[in-house]
């Protein structure tokens, strides 16, 4: 569970994060389609650790930026939200993810 973002639930939030790798969904890797992207060490501006890890979807957004390397530095605001895992546990995440930006020091 990502404790962190508990205290945040509802709510806009800025957050740094780190690139681990891009991945697939399922068992017939698409990048077009089924791309999925795990970041690791998410944390507020304050250096606050709100998650281990988090994934999302591998869209438009996340493109714009260029081949990632791992280890990058990206920033972005999101909302926190509340949903219900497939062992029906309940779990926090971000969406509407935007001014998502790498860190200036990054390759591209």
């Amino acid at each position: 569970m990502r404790d962190g973002f508990r205290t945040f639930r509802g709510k806009r939030i800025n957050v740094e994060m780190e690139f681990v790798c891009i991945s697939s969904k399922g068992y017939v890797y698409d990048k077009d389609n089924d791309a999925t992207i795990l970041f690791k060490n998410i944390k507020d501006f304050n250096g606050n650790i709100l998650s281990d890890h988090i994934w999302f979807d591998y869209g438009k957004r996340f493109k714009i930026l260029g081949k990632l390397n791992k280890g990058d530095i990206i920033y972005c605001n999101g909302k926190v939200t509340k949903y219900r895992r497939n062992n029906n546990s309940i779990d926090f995440s971000l969406s509407n993810l935007k001014r998502i930006r790498r860190n200036k020091s990054s390759k591209k």
